[in-house]
Order: structure tokens, then C-alpha cells, then sequence
């Protein structure tokens, strides 16, 4: 056993201060994980203004055009779904499952969508920089 020679000799003229400032602390401390826990809380992920079926498209062409150093598509899948929030969902989460099967099978609504989409995006650009 270990024997000290320091004892503990309590502040009398103090401790109403340091009540005040352990309540200070505790307040603090509390506030700090209220904040914590509601921007924990936040949904962060990307909110678009089309549908699944546009957002696999979308990404399939980033994929198949080499933008994309993905790995395995279904980590691509998974990334995507965890990540975006497509038009009528709300809080909801996209299907991996769902994701891929409209990521491999394309219908032409869909196309002419995706199409117009980076129709827009060209435009934009050559606006921006006065490409034509």
C-alpha cells in the first residue's frame, strides 16, 4: 500500500465559487452533446430532382466513361444509396438492390431523361466559360 503525506484540506472561503463554476461546466458540457446529438440527427445526404432510375443511368455513364475508380459495382450501389436522397422518398433510404437492377436495365424514358439532363449541363458549361 502507498502512504502519502498530502491531505486534502478543503477551501472554506470557496465553495460557493466552485459550485457556481461546477455548474457552469455541467451546463456547458450538457449544451455540448444536445448540439452533438442533434446534427447527428441532420440528414446529410445529396438531395436530387429525378428519379432512381435517372441517378443509376446517370452514374452507369460516369462508370462506363471512366470517371468513375468505383471497385465493385456493388460498392457503387451501396455508396449511392447510403449517400443520395432521389424526388418522393423523404426520409428513405434507396434499395441497393433496387439500384442496381435499374443501374443494368435501362429503358429509353430513362435515357431521353439522362440526355437532357447533361443537355443541361453542357450548356451550362459553355455559358460559364464561353466555349461556343
Amino acid at each position: 500500500m502507498m502512504k502519502t503525506t498530502y491531505q486534502y484540506v478543503p477551501v472554506t472561503d470557496r465553495p460557493d465559487r466552485l459550485s457556481i463554476l461546477a455548474d457552469r461546466c455541467l451546463e456547458h458540457v450538457l449544451r455540448q452533446m444536445e448540439n452533438k446529438a442533434e446534427s447527428s440527427s441532420e440528414d446529410h445526404r445529396i438531395r436530387v430532382v429525378f428519379s432512381v432510375d435517372v441517378l443509376a443511368y446517370f452514374f452507369k455513364l460516369l462508370h462506363k466513361s471512366g470517371a468513375l475508380d468505383s471497385g465493385p459495382l456493388t460498392q457503387l450501389m451501396e455508396a449511392i444509396s447510403k449517400n443520395f436522397v432521389t424526388k418522393g422518398l423523404g426520409q428513405n433510404f434507396i434499395s441497393p438492390y433496387s439500384l442496381t437492377t435499374k443501374y443494368k436495365q435501362v429503358v429509353q424514358g430513362t435515357a431521353r431523361t439522362v440526355r437532357a439532363l447533361l443537355a443541361k449541363m453542357l450548356k451550362q458549361l459553355d455559358d460559364e466559360f464561353e466555349l461556343i
